[in-house]
């Protein structure tokens, strides 16, 4: 319901994680095979530096891991891409 069980003074959700930062980067070359057709190779790379950021922290009073983070964000993920155009 939202309401609290014991009298206090937090507010709802007064309890947050740590910050968080990522940086994501793309590159992109071109290639004209002729007048009209194009070829495009290009590599996204999500969280280039992997960057652990931790995330979720255990909120159940009664746990024993209370207070502690118990997740992280993914690591880094590279793709590679493809693209005929004509």
């Amino acid at each position: 319901s939202g309401s609290t069980t014991r009298p206090g003074t937090a507010g709802r959700s007064a309890l947050t994680g740590p910050g968080r930062w990522n940086l994501d980067f793309s590159l992109a070359k071109n290639f004209q095979i002729r007048e009209s057709v194009w070829l495009q190779f290009r590599a996204d790379m999500l969280n280039v530096f992997n960057h652990v950021d931790f995330v979720n922290v255990a909120t159940e009073i009664g746990a024993g891991n209370f207070g502690q983070l118990v997740g992280a964000t993914d690591p880094r993920a590279i793709q590679f891409h493809l693209r005929f155009s004509f």
